[in-house]
């Protein structure tokens, strides 16, 4: 096989010599994309320039690199585990366009010892090569470190290094701002200051600058027309009602197709979304459409989450003295706010409710309508809702991409269930009546998506929240009349997991995922991720929890990616977050 191949290459050489030229600058020729049988595939341009020996090559043999193909006979060392050899190789970009690495593609038939893998170092998945440049990166091979004796030391393979066109990343699609919308930026201190939309200063998501907004009294200190007419102003703290925070629509790219674990946290790679854009991969290193961002038969281009837990007007006996007799009921006058208690003790459906009634909805006979709310400024094109595991997932995934902390959200670990609140570094995995990082006192928050105020917060710890996610279309003791979900139009309030695929218990169900029922949901893509819970929702708890809580002492529970079962019943220690969406 191996003299047919240098045939073949002698040929193709012999080919670019005769009618292209010579040289790397003047190759645009044909590059070898194996692919089980040799293929001749275009990769005009894009082409290794140079391979320096590393470690341990003396026993080691590149015989050809050819466009960014590399043939190479690799002998490690009989009797030792831990013999690597390592090459310096660069690459050099001498196309028209910036090249983007896909990489290593190989077949079976061209790499004849599965016992030695590669490592690449310098070199991932998405870098760019620009025009003109080149980058230069380290080749290991080594022994797989899942085999326990060496059957074979040498490696014959033939690897390409493939490249694509790049695609430029698009900006994220901006703020849709509902009417009643006040855009505003937010100081350290918590100083809210209203901005123009059009300001750059609003918002910059590549330096983890999230867009904000709040709802205001109708009249206040100032008026409502007055913030939403002058750029610049300082809001009052009284005159703010709740605070909202923008995520754009993306898609983000699939790094597995099973459930993860401990240990395996990664960085999410997103790319932003064009107006309606939908993508449908299903496989490793393919993107799909966050799925967050439908809403019915709607693809938004975003919408706005809550900055905080859902809180309720402060002079309220059940803000005062929380209970179940005073707070499970839809009486409740919702808002979203720093630096106060968050809404406890509420079946599902008081919760939905409750959530609602930002945009004005009310639910007769199980049929939800919006008409606007003048308390909080909203019109008709407003539908508010509870947060779902789809949108939690959008929200948890953008944190731990480049445009987010892209790490652990530390815990709000107050067990007093005060909004905005985080702990210490060495100190957020142990329950306090304290509250060690306040919001708006600080110049830093490890509590938030993004590390600093302009962020969500309290989706680690604080109060478990509530997600109107749920197994079987069952009701249970979530409050909700089972005719309401043969409501066809209330089917876009809630994720639902078929029973007749979901068959398992809450520590089995998770294994039944696949990115077509569970992609972006938050479950088993990151399943167990900074060792949290993971509970999935089942026959018997048909509902989830998300984020975990500080009700007597924090566990593994706690943290933005984890996830518990429950009956849908009132609870002392669980709230929910409220998602706002313009359907026009």
């Amino acid at each position: 096989m191996k003299k047919n191949r240098i045939v073949l290459y002698s040929i193709l050489i012999l080919f670019s010599c005769l009618f292209l030229g010579v040289g790397y600058a003047s190759i645009s020729s044909i590059g070898l994309d194996v692919e089980g049988e040799a293929s001749l595939d275009k990769q005009s341009g894009i082409l290794i320039s140079d391979v320096v020996d590393g470690i341990n090559t003396n026993s080691s043999l590149i015989n050809t690199y050819y466009q960014t193909n590399l043939d190479s006979t690799i002998t490690l060392e009989r009797n030792n585990l831990s013999s690597i050899v390592t090459y310096q190789i660069t690459i050099l970009n001498k196309t028209e366009t910036p090249q983007e690495f896909e990489g290593i593609i190989y077949d079976d038939e061209w790499y004849d010892n599965n016992d030695i893998i590669i490592e690449l170092s310098g070199l991932s998945v998405g870098d760019v090569v620009n025009v003109d440049n080149s980058i230069t990166f380290t080749v290991t091979f080594k022994y797989d470190p899942n085999i326990s004796s060496i059957t074979n030391n040498i490696l014959n393979s033939y690897i390409n290094f493939k490249f694509k066109e790049y695609e430029a990343e698009p900006d994220p699609l901006p703020p849709v701002l509902n009417r009643g919308m006040v855009p505003v930026v937010i100081d350290n201190d918590g100083t809210v200051t209203t901005v123009n939309e059009e300001d750059p200063n609003w918002y910059n998501y590549s330096g983890n600058k999230w867009a904000n907004a709040v709802l205001v009294k109708s009249n206040g200190t100032n008026t409502r027309s007055y913030y939403l007419s002058n750029d610049g102003v300082e809001v009052s703290q009284s005159d703010i009602l709740a605070y909202f925070v923008w995520i754009p629509r993306y898609h983000y790219q699939i790094w597995t197709l099973e459930s993860s674990s401990t240990g395996n946290e990664q960085e999410i790679i997103i790319r932003w979304s064009l107006h309606e854009e939908v993508k449908s991969g299903t496989q490793i290193g393919e993107y799909r459409t966050q799925p967050g961002f439908s809403f019915g038969n709607k693809e938004l281009d975003g919408f706005w989450v809550g900055k905080f837990e859902t809180s309720t007007e402060s002079s309220s006996t059940c803000y005062t003295s929380a209970s179940a007799n005073n707070c499970n009921n839809i009486n409740q006058d919702p808002r979203i706010l720093a630096n106060v208690y968050s809404l406890r003790f509420q079946t599902f459906a008081n919760q939905f409710q409750t959530a609602i009634k930002f945009a004005g909805g009310s639910m007769s006979n199980n049929v939800v309508s919006f008409s606007g709310n003048t308390t909080f400024g909203l019109e008709t094109d407003s539908d508010s809702h509870m947060s779902k595991n789809t949108e939690w997932g959008a929200v948890a995934y953008l944190s731990r991409s480049k445009y987010g902390v892209n790490g652990e959200v530390i815990w709000n670990n107050n067990s007093t269930f005060l909004t905005g609140c985080g702990g210490t570094l060495d100190s957020y995995k142990t329950s306090t009546t304290a509250c060690s990082i306040p919001y708006g006192g600080n110049t830093s928050y490890p509590q938030s998506t993004t590390g600093n105020i302009s962020g969500v917060f309290d989706m680690a710890g604080g109060s478990y929240e509530s997600s109107m996610a749920n197994h079987g279309n069952t009701t249970k003791s979530s409050g909700f009349a089972a005719e309401w979900f043969s409501n066809s139009n209330n089917a876009k309030y809630y994720d639902l997991y078929d029973s007749s695929i979901f068959t398992g218990s809450s520590t089995t169900n998770a294994s039944f995922c696949t990115v077509e029922t569970c992609g972006g949901h938050s479950l088993f893509e990151t399943k167990g991720w900074y060792g949290t819970s993971s509970g999935f929702a089942y026959s018997n708890n048909n509902w989830f929890l998300r984020g975990g809580g500080t009700a007597s002492s924090l566990s593994s529970s706690t943290g933005i990616f984890a996830s518990n079962a429950i009956s849908g019943s009132y609870l002392s220690y669980n709230s929910f977050r409220t998602i706002l969406v313009n359907v026009e």
